[in-house]
């Protein structure tokens, strides 16, 4: 479900400051610039992972280390004021632009560098920078990126800016990322839903095991796999997830995530209760989500979160 609020970019880019330094680790230097005076109308979440996202294809650039800046600025489109993307009407936006130090992109990848499946890195699913130009074009922007070969690459988004005043949002625990590090046990058959997740929490500062099977879970744990945090899919190949955690809490008790496309309160008593220190995180999620449900667990101490 998409919950358009209106944010200041420069708040934004300041909260997620932290999280993008260790994404980018310690050999990418991180630098903002932020000169926006505008609002935008976007949903955060979906704006935040639209900046992970980027953030980590410039890590992913520049292997040998490297610099990445984020600047903010406001721009008149229709004003005659510099080069302007032909695609926006006339108006008043907001840039968000990430440019990196890296090799750059090849003329014949650039092309496609927007369209599903279409990675320029080994092992890439090339989801992440279609899901970016989805989420930006559904909040009624542009993205453009401009890249030479040797001379970086640069992703400029493009927002109508809006009037009014940044919506205030409370979490309800802990923003994403807030926890440094943690060990995290994730279940999951199905490889490209395991892979996502693993790397999604990697990104973030988790120690990440995965198995494939609860019987290769057991086989960890049974080996003196210990972990803080289990993360299942519900409905597994031997058990269901839930059965999995009960089984594995005696010998590591930990809280669980389980995931799944049924809503909460199927999994739940007959009020839609869940049980004692197991959470829900239902299907279809956006990494932020997953952070931040990882993230909001690990920091409630045992019995306050049930």
């Amino acid at each position: 479900m998409i919950e358009p609020n209106v944010v200041d970019p420069n708040a934004m880019v300041a909260r997620l400051d932290a999280m993008l330094r260790r994404v980018l680790g310690p050999r990418v230097r991180l630098a903002s610039m932020l000169h926006a005076t505008r609002h935008v109308r976007v949903d955060p979440t979906q704006l935040e992972q639209v900046l992970l996202d980027l953030a980590t294809t410039a890590r992913d650039a520049m292997a040998d280390g490297g610099e990445l800046t984020i600047t903010t600025a406001d721009l008149e489109i229709g004003a005659g004021a510099g080069p302007q993307p032909p695609e926006l009407a006339a108006g008043r936006y907001v840039t968000l632009c990430l440019r990196d130090s890296g090799p750059g992109i090849p003329p014949e990848a650039l092309v496609h560098l927007f369209e599903p499946f279409s990675s320029t890195r080994e092992g890439g699913t090339g989801l992440g920078l279609a899901t970016c130009h989805g989420i930006v074009v559904q909040a009624g922007g542009y993205i453009a990126v401009r890249s030479e070969p040797g001379a970086g690459s640069s992703f400029e988004i493009y927002l109508p800016a809006v009037d009014a005043e940044p919506t205030v949002i409370e979490r309800s625990g802990p923003s994403a990322g807030s926890v440094d590090g943690g060990a995290v046990l994730v279940v999951q058959d199905e490889p490209l839903v395991r892979r996502v997740i693993d790397r999604t929490l990697s990104r973030g500062g988790y120690r990440v095991t995965t198995a494939s099977s609860p019987a290769g879970a057991i086989t960890m744990v049974d080996g003196g796999l210990t972990y803080e945090l289990l993360v299942s899919d519900l409905m597994l190949p031997e058990m269901t997830g839930q059965q999995l955690a009960t089984l594995l809490a005696a010998s590591v008790p930990a809280p669980t995530l389980l995931i799944s496309g049924y809503t909460d309160a199927a999994l739940g008593d007959a009020d839609g209760v869940l049980p004692p220190g197991v959470a829900f995180l239902q299907k279809a999620f956006l990494p932020a989500g997953l952070l931040a449900a990882v993230s909001w667990l690990l920091a409630v101490p045992r019995g306050e979160g049930d």
